[in-house]
């Protein structure tokens, strides 16, 4: 029982490793070149998102879009009492 317990995670790890070196091995890459494309791929990503994402705004900024927008709701509560 003992045996079983100790010797199928072994197997279990030794398959996993011999088929990712086997994957590597098709691919002829080392595990270095492997992790800088994952970097390099995460890091466009990135600069996708960062891309696409609005500028980020001060606290200035922030209290000046707050008082407009509350003006704006200010106004449009003064036109729908006058139709």
């Amino acid at each position: 029982m003992l045996a079983t317990a100790v010797t199928l995670p072994l197997t279990i790890g030794l398959a996993l490793l011999l088929g990712w070196n086997l994957h590597l091995a098709l691919a002829n890459k080392t595990t270095i070149e492997y992790h800088e494309g994952v970097t390099a791929r995460v890091r466009v990503r990135g600069m996708r998102r960062a891309a696409d994402a609005p500028p980020l705004r001060g606290p200035a900024e922030l209290c000046k879009l707050e008082r407009l927008s509350q003006a704006q709701a200010h106004l449009l509560k003064k036109t729908r009492c006058l139709c």
